[in-house]
């Protein structure tokens, strides 16, 4: 991504927030998409339970943003992936993120599989006698 003054800060830098989000969402495509090649078609998104982005450096307006994120595990339920956030060979910041994996109804998968969603109502508890 090309930073423009509308991802830049009062100094003039790409604000962290947008460094942060473009970690997050590369990391969280690339996660669903080897989620989908080791346990198949099933997995359809996937939310962010944790992201730590690192930022070691700058970039300024008019710099070419590329992130390199790398899938570290997937499993049914968390996928962990981890990311160099780079402007030409100088690395700029560097994130790790876990992510929820969810079938297109908003299920976890493994309750999917079972027919029923986790998110589904449950029935209150009856009351005591």
């Amino acid at each position: 991504m090309r930073i423009d003054t509308a991802c830049c800060n009062s100094r003039g830098f790409a604000d962290g927030g947008v460094i942060a989000a473009l970690a997050d969402n590369a990391m969280g495509h690339s996660a669903v998409g080897w989620a989908r090649r080791d346990l198949g078609p099933g997995i359809d998104a996937a939310v962010t339970v944790g992201l730590s982005p690192d930022f070691l450096g700058s970039a300024a307006r008019g710099d070419w943003l590329e992130v390199k994120p790398v899938v570290v595990r997937t499993g049914r339920t968390l996928a962990f992936a981890e990311c160099r956030i780079m402007v030409g060979e100088r690395l700029v910041a560097r994130g790790n993120a876990t992510f929820r994996m969810l079938s297109a109804d908003g299920a976890e998968p493994n309750a999917r599989h079972h027919g029923r969603s986790r998110n589904a109502a449950i029935a209150p508890c009856p009351s005591p006698p």
